[in-house]
C-alpha cells in the first residue's frame, strides 16, 4: 500500500511539472510577439507623409499651391448684388424673375398681395352693371320694357392673393368670397296695357337682393347664390332672372379684369 501511494504521488508531481513547462513556453511565445521601441514600430505604421515644412500629416492630405489658393480666395470673396435696371424692375407678370437677389428665379419665393387685391376686386365688382333689352312681345306691366341691373355695394370681401416665383416662372393665385347687393329697375318705354292681375305695379318696382360668391379662384369657377329682398311675382320673375343673368356675366367680366391686373404683379 505504501508503494502504491508513493507511485501516485510521483505521477502527480510529474504532471504538475509538465503543466508548469507548458505555461512557461506560452509566456515565452507571447513575449516574442511584443514589438518594443519606436525603431521596431517604424515601417509598420502606414498612411502618413511629411509636408514641405517637415510636419507630418495624413497621406490623403492635399497641399494647395499658391495659384490654386488665390483662385479659391477669389471664389469665396463676397460679391455685390446690384439693383436690376429700371425697366426690368418695372416690368412684372412676364415669366421669370424673382427678387433682386433671385434674378434667375431658381429659388422659390412668394409675395402676399391680399391687401391690394381685396381693394381692387371690391372696386371692380362694385362697378358691375348690365342691361336687358326690351321685349316688344310683352307689355310694360309684365316688364316688356328694358331693365337695368347693377351692383350697388360689395360687402364681406375676404380672401387671399399671392404671387410666387418657382423655377423661373411667376404664378398668380387668389381665392375670395364676397357679397354684392344688386338691384334691377325698369327703364322708360315699353307697350302699355295688357296687365295681368298682380302685375299692375311691376313697371314701377325696383327689385333688389344679394349675390353671394364663394370660392372665387377664377371668373368661371365661383359658386353663386341669389337672394331677394322681395321675390317678384311669377308673371315678371323670368324677366328679372334674365336681367340678373346679365349682371352675373358683368361680375364675371369684372373678376377677369381683376385677374388680368393681378398677373401684372411681380415679386
Amino acid at each position: 500500500a505504501a508503494a502504491a501511494a508513493a507511485a501516485a504521488e510521483a505521477r502527480a508531481e510529474e504532471e504538475e511539472a509538465r503543466a508548469a513547462a507548458r505555461h512557461a513556453r506560452m509566456l515565452q511565445n507571447q513575449a516574442s510577439e511584443v514589438v518594443d521601441g519606436e525603431e521596431e514600430l517604424e515601417g509598420l505604421v502606414r498612411g502618413y507623409k511629411k509636408r514641405a515644412d517637415g510636419s507630418t500629416t495624413s497621406y490623403f492630405d492635399r497641399e494647395v499651391d499658391a495659384s490654386t489658393r488665390a483662385m479659391l480666395d477669389r471664389l469665396k470673396a463676397p460679391k455685390r448684388i446690384d439693383a436690376p435696371p429700371a425697366d426690368a424692375a418695372a416690368g412684372g407678370g412676364g415669366g421669370g424673375a424673382g427678387s433682386a437677389w433671385n434674378r434667375t428665379g431658381v429659388t422659390w419665393e412668394d409675395k402676399d398681395v391680399s391687401k391690394w387685391a381685396s381693394a381692387e376686386l371690391q372696386q371692380r365688382v362694385g362697378g358691375a352693371a348690365a342691361s336687358l333689352a326690351a321685349d316688344e312681345r310683352l307689355p310694360r306691366a309684365l316688364l316688356g320694357c328694358g331693365l337695368e341691373a347693377r351692383v350697388c355695394k360689395v360687402e364681406s370681401c375676404e380672401g387671399t392673393a399671392t404671387v410666387t416665383s418657382s423655377r423661373g416662372v411667376l404664378r398668380h393665385a387668389f381665392d375670395y368670397s364676397f357679397e354684392a347687393e344688386w338691384e334691377v329697375k325698369p327703364l322708360p318705354g315699353g307697350a302699355e296695357g295688357g296687365a295681368e292681375e298682380g302685375a299692375a305695379d311691376a313697371a314701377d318696382t325696383v327689385y333688389s337682393g344679394r349675390l353671394k360668391y364663394s370660392d372665387v379662384t377664377a371668373a368661371e369657377s365661383a359658386d353663386v347664390s341669389t337672394t331677394y329682398k322681395k321675390r317678384p311675382s311669377e308673371l315678371v320673375a323670368p324677366r328679372v332672372t334674365d336681367a340678373l343673368a346679365e349682371l352675373k356675366a358683368a361680375v364675371a367680366e369684372a373678376v377677369r379684369g381683376f385677374e388680368a391686373q393681378l398677373r401684372t404683379k411681380s415679386i
